[in-house]
């Protein structure tokens, strides 16, 4: 087995329950295809660059990446906050751009994943290797989610709009793959043909976004654990370097900004809580509380409230 060298880690390392569950030839053919198309995108892009094209794949690359930031991770995995049914199919909607499949199974494998973090039950563990951690876990089919704990939303539905959720994340697990393919690849290739570029909706809004959303979600499961430092907490999990963070920051909407004090305080909904950290879900969540201020001076029920915002020092303060 490849080792690094200088301590002995493994480079690969294939953890032995992956190995009995087996591989995922679906998830292997659709990455490949990510890639292949995702690549093409480029080379379409570089000979006949369309910038109405380009503007559509920041904004859906933005929605898409904000429904994980601030929908399946902070709201879903943490409930760092709450918020209106309207939030709820704002993010569950826009899920579907990302094609990471059920919210649901993502939900389960992020709460094992903070859960036995560095540990063989964690699902993308740094410890059998940097590309285990970054890509070649999602090759092999996902563990059994026996503990009904992992399924947070799932298991609640004590409210009427609770069970609506509910209802709301069924129907995205059911619609995963086609509703992933309408909203992910069909819906700019249609876009694109407006003005012309339908090859570039398909390819570059399509393909390459989906690849650049990929390897940027990848990234925090193996940069995230590998580079950087850990003042906050003795996990693998790092804050990323000052060189690092405005690429891997900007980038990944704030995930990867300072991860190490997000394993410290995983329910503060802000990754990077310092003014000046590249984290585009504390603005959207900051920008959605003002608003929702003002909706309730006008008499109507807001938008997000109970942000849970937590010092380093681990005093919390709620943004009601």
């Amino acid at each position: 087995m490849p080792t690094d060298g200088a301590n002995g880690m493994s480079i690969i390392s294939i953890p032995a329950p992956a190995w009995e569950r087996g591989l995922e030839p679906t998830e292997i053919g659709w990455h490949a295809i990510v890639h292949v198309l995702g690549c093409a995108g480029v080379a379409r892009f570089i000979l006949a660059p369309n910038y109405y094209t380009a503007l559509l794949t920041a904004v859906l690359f933005l929605l898409g990446h904000l429904s994980i930031r601030t929908g399946a991770h902070s709201l879903y995995t943490h409930r760092a906050y709450e918020a209106a049914l309207v939030w709820h199919l704002y993010k569950i909607g826009c899920f579907f751009l990302t094609m990471q499949g059920p919210m649901s199974d993502w939900v389960r494998l992020h709460v094992r994943h903070h859960k036995f973090t560095d540990q063989p039950q964690d699902p993308y563990s740094p410890a059998h290797g940097f590309l285990w951690s970054h890509m070649l876990w999602r090759c092999f089919k996902l563990p059994e989610f026996n503990n009904a704990r992992e399924a947070i939303w799932l298991v609640r539905g004590a409210t009427p709009q609770e069970k609506c959720v509910v209802r709301l994340i069924a129907w995205q697990q059911r619609w995963s793959c086609s509703g992933g393919l309408l909203a992910a690849i069909a819906l700019p290739t249609a876009l694109a043909s407006l003005w012309g570029d339908a090859w570039g909706g398909l390819l570059v809004t399509g393909f390459f976004r989906l690849l650049c959303q990929y390897h940027l979600t990848w990234q925090i499961n193996s940069l995230g654990h590998t580079v950087g430092t850990r003042p906050h907490s003795p996990d693998s999990s790092r804050n990323a370097p000052w060189w690092l963070s405005p690429f891997t920051g900007l980038l990944s909407v704030g995930e990867a900004t300072r991860h190490n004090r997000h394993h410290r305080f995983p329910r503060d909904p802000r990754i990077g809580n310092r003014a000046h950290d590249n984290d585009a879900g504390k603005w959207e969540l900051y920008g959605a509380w003002v608003f929702s201020r003002g909706l309730r001076f006008v008499g109507l029920p807001p938008l997000v409230w109970n942000l849970h915002l937590y010092g380093d020092d681990g005093t919390l303060r709620l943004l009601h």
